[in-house]
Order: structure tokens, then C-alpha cells, then sequence
């Protein structure tokens, strides 16, 4: 998953290339005992996430389903208590977008900030967009620069 991070968010100077990452999630077969392979492919496959799009993949919402299914299947919340930083960031997705469980932004903040403090990218950008658009939080704009990471000039 490093590798993903690397062209989603430019990490070890990788130019960003979201097809290039989303790539390596669609070349990863479908996983019988990791969770986060499944929960990037669901919302790769989830046409209620525009944002997640691939010109390899088709959106289906049963497809999606399925793979979501799995992923909680898989226990995926146990790898998160677990303190598994890819688990925790694509729970936080899984109920801040209702993936094949009730959309909950409080439980998306609680998965969010565990990995934000920790430094990783996704979860602060997410976090600080919570807190921009009050999903979940108070909406607090100096929060939302704080939790994303972000450094004043």
C-alpha cells in the first residue's frame, strides 16, 4: 500500500498520478484476507463516489457491495483497533460514506484521528475536511488547517 500512497499523495517525491495508483489497486486480486485491498476496490467500483474513478473500472454498486461486505467480513475492524494505518483510513471511508455500513461521521472522525495524529496524509486531509464542513465536528475552520496538517507560511 506504501506504493499507493506515493502516487496518491506524492509521497518520496513521486509525482501524483491517480491512475498510476488506482492501477495498483485494480491489478491486486480481489482479497480473501485483506481488507483494505477490498475496501479500494469497492469504492473504486461505488457509484455513489465519483471522486474514486478509474477509466478500468465500472461502477456497480453490487460490485461495490460485495466488496465492502468482505472487507467487514475480514474483520476489518479488529486490523484497525489493531492500529493497522491503511484499516483505520479506509474504515473512516467506510462510514463516512456509508460503504456497506450506516454512514456515521462521529465513528469516520474516531477512525480518522487515530491515524491523523500519527502523521499519515489521507486522514488528515479527511479530517480537515470535516472540520471545514462541520461533518461530524463543529465546524471550525482553524481545526480543519490544524487536523490537515497543513503549515502556516
Amino acid at each position: 500500500m506504501m506504493e499507493l500512497d506515493e502516487y496518491l499523495y506524492g509521497m518520496n517525491r513521486r509525482k501524483i498520478d491517480r491512475e498510476k495508483a488506482y492501477g495498483i489497486v485494480i491489478d491486486t486480486p480481489d482479497s480473501e484476507s485483506n481488507p483494505v485491498t477490498n475496501v479500494w476496490k469497492a469504492m473504486l467500483a461505488d457509484p455513489q463516489l465519483p471522486g474514486y474513478k478509474s477509466s478500468r473500472v465500472e461502477k456497480n454498486q453490487w460490485r461495490a457491495n460485495e466488496l465492502y461486505r468482505k472487507a467487514v467480513d475480514l474483520n476489518i475492524e479488529q486490523m484497525a483497533e489493531d492500529g493497522d494505518t491503511y484499516a483505520c483510513s479506509c474504515l473512516g471511508d467506510m462510514y463516512y460514506y456509508g460503504g456497506d455500513i450506516e454512514q456515521s461521521y462521529p465513528t469516520a472522525v474516531k477512525w480518522y484521528r487515530k491515524v491523523a495524529e500519527q502523521g499519515y496524509a489521507h486522514a488528515q486531509l479527511n479530517i480537515g475536511m470535516m472540520y471545514d464542513y462541520g461533518d461530524g465536528v463543529d465546524e471550525n475552520y482553524s481545526a480543519a488547517v490544524e487536523s490537515s496538517g497543513a503549515r502556516p507560511c
